[in-house]
């Protein structure tokens, strides 16, 4: 390969690797919201597992996210979000009147 083809080769992998690495954090962004929508508390050792982070990093995200972890360390309890919307019943029966509507 020639030098230019290496380069190119370089700048394409780079690129490609920034975008990996936004599409890991917007996942993990996600995932943060769900666990905040569902759990009361959770364990650690569950959000190291869910995550595939050391304990150093699930205590960034707890500090991040305000999540208060348990004197004993074992449970994370989580700040609920209130921005983030949850799917609801209500969501589905407007889409299904909407399809409804739109059959007739």
């Amino acid at each position: 390969p020639t030098e230019l083809e290496n380069s190119s080769f370089f700048d394409l992998f780079s690129q490609m690797n920034k975008y990996i690495q936004q599409l890991i954090s917007r996942v993990t962004i996600q995932n943060v919201e769900l666990i905040e929508l569902a759990y009361k508390s959770i364990s650690f050792d569950d959000l190291q597992k869910f995550f595939g982070l050391n304990a150093n990093m699930i205590k960034q995200i707890c500090n991040d996210r305000a999540w208060q972890i348990d004197s004993g360390g074992i449970y994370v309890l989580p700040k609920r979000n209130d921005n983030i919307s949850a799917p609801s019943n209500t969501n589905l029966t407007k889409l299904v009147e909407l399809v409804c509507f739109l059959e007739r």
